[in-house]
């Protein structure tokens, strides 16, 4: 399947599952998950939407297996990093060179990571998971900051594709930077509890 053809597909997928379609909408991206980077990104999608609104230990546990696996998937579709060109400072990476399903993945990998950081911290309350989800936001800045250098330096032929790629790296900013706000917030409110506590004493 082409990489057009499998964006259209998600898409589809999505919209069955926001119109309560929720079996439709699986049963079309499964199948196609662990070949397609879109598939296993919108099924990842559906399977966290689908944990998060129910919170039940079942579906978050079944969420998270299934973003680990399309992180993988979104992976081997990624550009592989030459040692001379991870070990030289200062040297710029050309872009122009990425592929577009290169491209792709670099931002389906970091909308799967920013998912596996939601899900950390819902999965278990406590301070483990919360370093956990802490350190995969950091993994995800690092993603998205990538997916930005993309958008601003290559030089795009496709219109098409520049449209589908800036339109996930800026929801997906947007969707980084509430939680990153919401971390703090968190963060915040604990230390403001402690501190608060401490007087009381």
């Amino acid at each position: 399947m082409d990489l057009n053809t499998a964006i259209e597909e998600a898409v589809v997928a999505l919209n069955l599952f926001l119109n309560n379609k929720f079996s439709e909408a699986r049963q079309r991206v499964e199948p196609w998950a662990d070949r397609s980077m879109y598939h296993a990104l919108c099924y990842g999608t559906i399977m966290y939407l689908q944990a998060t609104m129910t919170f039940e230990a079942r579906d978050i546990q079944m969420a998270v297996t299934v973003v680990k696996r399309s992180l993988q998937v979104c992976n081997r579709f990624r550009k592989k990093t030459s040692m001379i060109g991870s070990l030289t400072p200062g040297m710029k990476t050309n872009y122009n060179s990425y592929t577009a399903e290169e491209i792709h993945a670099e931002l389906c990998y970091a909308e799967c990571l920013i998912e596996r950081a939601i899900l950390s911290f819902i999965q278990d309350e406590n301070l483990i998971s919360f370093v956990k989800g802490s350190l995969k936001i950091r993994a995800c800045q690092q993603s998205y900051k990538e997916c930005v250098r993309i958008l601003e330096r290559r030089q795009w032929r496709d219109a098409d594709n520049k449209v589908h790629f800036e339109s996930g790296v800026r929801m997906g900013n947007g969707m980084f930077n509430l939680v990153r706000q919401d971390k703090t917030t968190l963060s915040n409110s604990g230390h403001n509890s402690d501190h608060n506590s401490g007087h009381t004493q």
